[in-house]
């Protein structure tokens, strides 16, 4: 169970991940993105057929979809209540374009009879900071310096650092000083509590079911990211391969693990 706000009735996470998808090593690859729902915050999954994975230039309208399916089967499912408090957040692993805040904020409209408030994060690993701890004399003679798993810093107002990679984590002497997750929170989001998303972060990367060690990423991104390499690549098998056997019981599990 996820830490989550006892003051939002429900609270629902959208995570978008990616994955790179080629004949071979030396091939032209395409992006294929992968979008998973967790929802009421606490770490629930819903998974079913609104886990999928779409070229990049067509995930806008897929996560528009994805949103809206999720919001209704969550609704029915919670037996919603008109002027219930409702959260959305998107994890995304690259920046949003405006006109695909234009297109969730669109589809959100739908749900105007709840007091809605929505955040779009992006999770970055590839930037140019590093945090460091001249406290931190490391573990066995690796990660001197570097920072405790779960610290952040806050870097503007809507801008922080997380280490999600302490030295605990750490394999060898020579691994160096981890990178931590640079978040970024879009300017239109009505949710700007970077402080409680921070956090949010760092929980989802304590959730994972595919290893008893904490992730370097959170689940919304890294399920994402599992779901578009797999679905990706079963996609190239053209006729031999059918979505419709996700639409079963085998939908409902974390089949992708």
């Amino acid at each position: 169970m996820i830490k989550s706000d006892k003051g939002i009735a429900h609270e629902v996470v959208i995570g978008l991940g990616s994955a790179a998808i080629g004949e071979s090593r030396f091939s032209k690859k395409e992006r294929i993105v992968g979008i998973t729902s967790v929802f009421r915050g606490d770490g629930g999954y819903l998974l079913s057929n609104l886990s999928n994975a779409v070229p990049m230039a067509k995930y806008g309208e897929a996560l528009t979809d994805s949103l809206q399916a999720t919001l209704q089967r969550v609704r029915s499912e919670m037996n919603w209540i008109k002027g219930d408090s409702v959260r959305v957040i998107v994890h995304a692993f690259k920046p949003m374009r405006n006109t695909e805040i234009e297109s969730v904020k669109a589809a959100l409209k739908e749900f105007s009879e709840f007091d809605l408030q929505f955040a779009f994060l992006h999770v970055k690993q590839d930037h140019p900071y590093l945090l460091f701890d001249d406290d931190s004399v490391g573990t066995k003679g690796r990660g001197e310096k570097t920072p405790i798993r779960g610290l952040y810093a806050e870097v503007g107002d809507n801008e922080t650092l997380l280490t999600l990679t302490g030295p605990q984590q750490l394999k060898r002497p020579t691994d160096g000083l981890p990178k931590p997750l640079l978040l970024t929170l879009h300017r239109d989001s009505t949710f700007t509590d970077i402080i409680y998303l921070t956090k949010q972060v760092y929980w989802f990367s304590n959730h994972s079911w595919r290893s008893f060690l904490p992730a370097a990423m959170p689940v919304t991104i890294y399920y994402s990211d599992l779901v578009a390499g797999l679905l990706g690549r079963l996609d190239r098998l053209g006729s031999r391969w059918s979505p419709s056997v996700m639409l079963g019981k085998i939908g409902t599990t974390r089949w992708f693990l």
